[in-house]
Order: structure tokens, then sequence, then C-alpha cells
């Protein structure tokens, strides 16, 4: 690992209590095995992909605190960068599937001591035309069950908020047709929802 400069990018929108216990638990493990380290806050949607875009060669690593849109934002700013730095994410969202997928400790301090004394493992990256993810791409279903989901019961239930978002979805939800080409094969069928998952 490149211990000289790192960045970490964390949802400066969340609640300023769980933001100060969340940073205080990750910063002095990260600091202490990294030279120098950038904290960059998110005000507002899509500045932590445009902090990303931005990142220069002489940085090493990118710790991620915070949930799947996030990491999600994040790639997306990397993607296109020359150099790209190895990723490490803190777990600071609702669900965190996919620091689920790859192991890391939900707790963060322990996820923080996993970060910088592990070793970075490859991971594939999916593409669906000009935008990039982690964890899944999907129509359908998990996209109107996602977008549909209720501020107020996601702060009250966390995961759960999810499925009963898709309970409320599914009922008014008609199949649609798709063609998948997969590996020069062809499928037609008709679906309430398609996923292409990176996890188990």
């Amino acid at each position: 690992m490149n211990r000289k400069k790192a960045m970490l990018i964390y949802n400066g929108n969340a609640g300023q209590k769980n933001v100060d216990k969340t940073l205080g638990a990750a910063v002095p493990i990260l600091s202490q095995a990294i030279d120098e380290l950038i904290v960059k806050p998110t005000r507002k949607k899509s500045d932590a992909f445009e902090f990303c875009r931005e990142i220069g060669e002489d940085i090493g690593q990118l710790f991620i605190l915070g949930g799947d849109g996030t990491v999600h934002e994040c790639i997306n700013g990397i993607s296109q960068l020359h150099t790209k730095p190895d990723i490490g994410i803190l777990p600071g969202g609702t669900c965190n599937d996919f620091s689920r997928a790859l192991r890391i400790p939900q707790n963060i301090e322990k996820a923080a001591e996993a970060l910088v004394n592990g070793s970075p493992v490859p991971v594939d990256v999916l593409k669906a035309n000009d935008h990039y993810c982690l964890n899944f791409w999907g129509i359908g279903l998990i996209t109107e069950a996602s977008s549909h989901i209720n501020q107020t019961e996601k702060a009250l239930l966390g995961r759960i908020s999810y499925f009963t978002s898709a309970l409320r979805t599914i009922s008014n939800l008609e199949p649609f047709s798709f063609l998948l080409s997969i590996d020069g094969e062809e499928f037609t069928d008709e679906a309430v929802m398609v996923v292409v998952l990176n996890g188990p």
C-alpha cells in the first residue's frame, strides 16, 4: 500500500452526531497509516463524483465513508482517470451491500483497521452505457422500489424500508419484455426485474 497520500470522502449531509462519531473512529486509524490524509465532505449530490474526477496521480488510496450511493458516485468519478487509486470502503450507509459482499467489517473502527492492514483485492467493475458500478445494475422492480422509498421510513426502519417499498411497488408493476445477450448467446423473456450482480 502506498502510504504517502490518501483522500477520505464522506457524506457531509448525514446527521452531524453520527458523522462526528464515525469520523472519530476512522480518521485516527487512517492517519496513523498514511503520511497525508485529505478529508473531503460532500455537501450535495455529485460532490463525490467531482472530487474523484480531480484526484491527482499522487493520491495512492481513496477511502469512501458512505453507503452504496456514495461508492457509486466515486467509482464513476475515478473511471476516467489514467492512474486510479486503490479504494477502501468504510460502511456508512443504510444497507452497505457492496462492503458486505467484500466482507468488510461493518464496525467503522474494525473496517478502518482492516483497510490499512490489508492488501488490495481486484474486483470487477460493471459498465452500463457510460456509467460504472460495483454493486449491481438493474431495471424493473429494483429501481422502482429504490426510487419510491419513503425517507422517513428509511430513517426509522433502515434496510427494511427497501423491502416495504418493494412490496408496495410490486402490486403496480407490469412485466416487460427483454433481450439479454451474454457471451454471444441471446435470451428473450418477460420479467418484472433484471439484475446483474457483482457479489454473492
